[in-house]
């Protein structure tokens, strides 16, 4: 089971299918070449964490996550994000900690939520024969 997850800024009208034509490779250079031009910004380094977390590359999904946190340690949206990448890898102890500090540094932050019921949810636990 897979998150698929896309920052408000990039998703579709439809919210049938709003991943579908995305293309992730340009969305982290656009986010590369802000990070180049205009420095360190936290919402950059986010919003390129959802990109890789689109495109399974979850390592580089949390380092992007890990360097928003170190800019600004009250961004909320790194957290979410990162939670969103460690329920995929389902490392479920340290989701369910970047989704409590989520929701303690922003509690109308919906991501969080959503992760945490997707973990308690019982087919987490079935695995494929």
């Amino acid at each position: 089971m897979h998150i698929i997850s896309v920052p408000p800024a990039l998703a579709a009208s439809s919210r049938e299918d709003c991943t579908q034509g995305v293309d992730w490779d340009r969305v982290i250079q656009a986010c590369s070449d802000v990070i180049a031009e205009e420095g360190n910004l936290p919402g950059a380094y986010s919003n390129r964490c959802w990109a890789h977390t689109n495109k399974e590359d979850y390592d580089q999904a949390v380092a992007d996550c890990d360097k928003a946190i170190e800019l600004d340690p009250k961004w909320a949206p790194a957290y979410a994000a990162r939670c969103v990448v460690y329920t995929n890898k389902q490392e479920y102890d340290r989701a369910i900690a970047d989704c409590d500090k989520a929701i303690e540094l922003d509690p109308k932050h919906r991501i969080p939520y959503a992760s945490l019921l997707i973990m308690t949810m019982p087919s987490r636990t079935i695995q494929s024969e």
